[in-house]
């Protein structure tokens, strides 16, 4: 887990133990493959529907992204809320961009986290 997943974590738990539920789910780097977007997708998808309550994605170490991370952003986000969970996303300068040319700014604000991992309005 990075150092930054740490710190999301540590956060979203008050420095207590967090909740068995919650998840954390990291990446980096380039996402721009196929096979890296679906394995983050599936990797996501299967503790969703396993039961996680609360699953955080860190992505605040993504260099480089295009619109298959949003895509897969936005199905995780409509799945989270057909199993009534949480989903929050911690996303680099790179998927903000992204996010921004697709017109997804308020996507953006509903997964809660941006580039300085603080929390909307926070």
């Amino acid at each position: 887990m990075s150092q930054h997943a740490r710190k999301v974590r540590g956060r979203r738990s008050g420095g207590r133990q967090s909740n068995p539920s919650e998840r954390v789910v990291v990446a980096d780097s380039d996402m721009t493959s196929c096979e890296r977007v679906r394995d983050l997708f599936n990797r996501c998808r299967r503790m969703l529907r396993n039961g996680a309550r609360h699953v955080v994605i860190d992505l605040h170490g993504v260099t480089v992204a295009d619109t298959k991370i949003v895509a897969c952003l936005v199905a995780l986000h409509r799945l989270a809320r057909s199993v009534s969970a949480r989903l929050e996303v911690s996303l680099s300068q790179a998927i903000i961009e992204v996010a921004r040319i697709c017109r997804l700014e308020r996507l953006v604000q509903e997964l809660a986290l941006h580039a300085s991992g603080r929390p909307e309005g926070g």
